[in-house]
């Protein structure tokens, strides 16, 4: 898995992860199951890197075979300290939506709209969603 994907998949699941020093840092722990903590111990380093916003994640990645001139080289400007961090992706809009689930506020939805909700909240890996998804009825008679 790249860092992206894997601070996408953080991100499904309700994780935020910084880097503090050597250390990768994931909360809440309770969001995090013991399958995707294997993945953050097994890319640490490349997660570390690329949450600095550094150059060592580049480093380590294989460079195109490219004649490029010197001349052509000389136009970009050198690079001076690190990189600026990437923005995370953005949030999934369902956990909103699963949470109103679980605040009870779809309780007197029609059909049409538990419906739409199972849709979009089926195949959503995060805790929360799976369990609004438990707290919608399987099948409600339209009015």
């Amino acid at each position: 898995m790249t860092p992206l994907e894997i601070l996408y998949r953080a991100t499904t699941l309700g994780l935020k992860l910084e880097a503090q020093g050597d250390e990768l840092i994931y909360y809440p722990k309770s969001h995090c199951p013991p399958e995707f903590l294997s993945v953050l111990r097994e890319h640490k380093s490349e997660l570390l890197a690329w949450l600095r916003g550094g150059d060592d994640y580049w480093r380590e990645r294989p460079k195109p075979d490219l004649d490029l001139s010197e001349s052509f080289l000389a136009t970009f400007p050198p690079v001076t300290g690190p990189r600026p961090p990437r923005p995370l992706p953005p949030p999934d809009p369902w956990l909103h939506v699963a949470v109103q689930v679980i605040n009870g506020e779809f309780a007197d939805a029609d059909s049409s709209t538990i419906e739409s909700l199972t849709t979009g909240l089926r195949h959503n890996p995060n805790p929360i969603c799976r369990q609004a998804m438990a707290l919608l009825p399987k099948n409600k008679e339209t009015p």
